[in-house]
């Protein structure tokens, strides 16, 4: 009897099979969803970064006034500070009550911790003082000191303490003008932050540029997974 089926020469080996062969309805099945846990951490990125952007959205404000010229107000002795307007660059002329100058160290032990800063009140303002970081300069006649001289021109950001999300820090100086000189200082004065331009905030641009891309990023992941848990 002739079984061909034992003939190892009529023997073909099975098709291994191409990419023609694949089953595209296979193929065009949604992959695995993720875990919950995976859409809670990605929505908690999410809207972390919404904060830290609001968070930061004076600091981008400011700097949206680089190509500003700063607001003259004048004599700081004649000015209404009801009338004031938070986070503005403009620009006073006032005279340093220099007798209640603060010298203090600011920033964090990581971070500009040696940063050394100074803040007076301006004569006639009980309400509004300036932070200033120049050089000191003391007059001298002849080998005796008869005092320190400080510029009557500030230029910089004017900002409002209680309005501040870090008006914490500048409490505990006001809280030493009330130790040292029985002085009080208004909880809702105001701050004038010389020298500092609008255009010394392109740090933000960097801060809103990482936090949108993560948003962007995690966002559209986010609807994938969205997408694939509705075609379940």
């Amino acid at each position: 009897m002739n079984d061909a089926s034992h003939n190892p020469e009529s023997m073909t080996p099975p098709s291994l099979g191409t990419s023609d062969d694949y089953d595209e309805e296979l193929l065009a099945l949604p992959g695995p969803v993720p875990s919950p846990w995976y859409a809670v951490m990605t929505a908690a990125v999410i809207i972390s970064s919404v904060v830290i952007l609001v968070w930061f959205w004076p600091d981008m404000r400011y700097f949206l006034r680089f190509s500003s010229e700063p607001v003259d107000l004048g004599d700081a002795s004649a000015l209404d500070l009801h009338q004031l307007k938070h986070n503005s660059y403009v620009e006073l002329s006032g005279l340093p009550r220099v007798n209640r100058m603060v010298q203090y160290t600011d920033g964090t032990w990581w971070f500009k911790k040696d940063n050394v800063r100074r803040m007076f009140p301006v004569t006639g303002q009980r309400g509004l003082l300036v932070r200033w970081e120049g050089d000191l300069k003391v007059e001298y006649s002849g080998e005796v000191q008869i005092r320190p001289t400080l510029p009557s021109n500030f230029t910089g950001r004017l900002m409002q303490i209680d309005k501040l999300p870090f008006g914490t820090r500048y409490r505990s100086v006001f809280a030493f003008f009330k130790t040292r000189w029985d002085e009080d200082i208004p909880s809702d004065a105001w701050v004038l932050l010389d020298e500092e331009v609008p255009s010394d905030n392109t740090w933000v641009l960097a801060v809103y540029g990482l936090f949108v891309a993560f948003i962007g990023l995690n966002g559209r992941k986010l609807w994938r997974w969205q997408q694939a848990w509705r075609n379940r």
